[in-house]
């Protein structure tokens, strides 16, 4: 889907702030908006944001001082936060956009953004190396503090900082919840670090294909990046070298990068990993990279993005899904096990327990006691 939006930044400069992806039912977006004057005094605006199933419009300062939102359809001005609760009180996200789902439910569908005059206005996407989405979800509050105290910035300066200098643009990326409770924290979470990529999506676990379809569709929305790469909340990383290992020259542009693994096709309803459509597969899984951490280049998520009518299977798995999505993109694989090692070493981009634990095992312990390591930290 083609994006449309508003960027006053040069490349490699990342928004500091949070943005929103549309899935759920098609809602088409109608009516016009009342209190014009008010939204046009932001005249730094960034867009707009889907909050569960409604379409809002928020409109608000480069800074993130205050939110603005229009519901679509009804023309009314008012603030929104990311609970979906309305006044005038609600807090800015800094960046944000026109977030509505694609014909088949699942996507960003930034299609649209607004000026400083309420106008409908073209953009470029801001040229970035790459889009790195951490899987997060509302009860991993503490890994995301560990990472904060590690090698993910604490602040949205520091973010900023961490962005211009390898190209990379870093967000927790995480759905909605129906409770109320975990919708608050989370709200006083984004408030404080500006650092999530939120989705229209309920977060759980069996949602997580359709989740992370939608970050890659949203990411593509939001930026012109060379790769995206999705990587779970429990992975040491070191951004520096990651940035290296994806600038590299490579041959083709369709490249699927992981830790590629085949493994038996579980058909036993008992187990954790079982397979509901296994009949399909066979004894063994096809090659696919482990689901922690991968990316996919530019080429090959925007065929995800252009695809508005979605027919892929899916599998129960993520990974598996992903995999068999590749199967009918002719990418190239990339196995590199640099992104999936069990220590750190001189060129290891990203620590976890592999195969012990699809992550670090004790994460918020374990990632701390990494970043002691000289190794892990501050070794070139």
């Amino acid at each position: 889907m083609p994006f449309s939006g508003i960027s006053a930044r040069k490349s490699w400069m990342a928004p500091l702030p949070t943005s929103s992806g549309g899935y759920g039912e098609e809602k088409p977006m109608r009516g016009r908006t009342s209190g014009r004057g008010l939204c046009g005094a932001n005249a730094g605006v960034y867009g707009a944001v889907v909050i569960t199933s409604l379409v809002w419009l928020v409109l608000l300062h480069v800074t993130g001082v205050r939110d603005w939102a229009i519901l679509c359809g009804r023309g009314e001005v008012a603030g929104v936060d990311v609970s979906g609760k309305v006044g005038s009180e609600s807090g800015g996200y800094g960046l944000s956009y026109i977030a509505s789902s694609q014909d088949d439910g699942v996507g960003s569908g930034l299609v649209e953004l607004m000026d400083g005059e309420g106008k409908r206005s073209e953009a470029v996407r801001p040229k970035v190396l790459a889009f790195v989405g951490i899987n997060t979800g509302f009860d991993s509050g503490p890994r995301r503090a560990s990472l904060r105290e590690t090698w993910f910035p604490s602040t949205p300066e520091g973010l900023n900082k961490l962005e211009e200098s390898t190209g990379l643009v870093f967000r927790f990326v995480i759905g909605h919840t129906d409770d109320a409770r975990k919708m608050k924290a989370l709200d006083e979470e984004v408030q404080e670090h500006k650092d999530f990529l939120l989705l229209d999506v309920d977060e759980q676990y069996s949602k997580l294909t359709l989740k992370t379809l939608a970050f890659f569709r949203t990411a593509y929305s939001l930026y012109d990046a060379d790769f995206y790469m999705k990587i779970d909340d429990d992975i040491y990383l070191r951004p520096d070298r990651l940035a290296t290992l994806l600038s590299k020259p490579r041959e083709s542009p369709m490249v699927y990068l992981g830790c590629m693994k085949k493994g038996p096709v579980i058909t036993e309803p008992k187990f954790k990993w079982y397979e509901p459509q296994a009949y399909m597969l066979g004894s063994e899984y096809f090659l696919h990279a482990y689901g922690p951490i991968y990316a996919l280049s530019k080429e090959v998520v925007a065929n995800l993005a252009a695809n508005k009518n979605q027919r892929y299977r899916k599998f129960i798995n993520e990974d598996v899904t992903i995999g068999a999505w590749m199967l009918g993109m002719d990418v190239v694989y990339e196995d590199n096990r640099a992104i999936c090692a069990n220590e750190c070493g001189p060129t290891s981009v990203a620590v976890w327990d592999l195969p012990k634990c699809s992550g670090l095992c004790n994460p918020t312990k374990r990632m701390l006691e990494l970043h002691k390591d000289e190794m892990c930290s501050k070794s070139p």
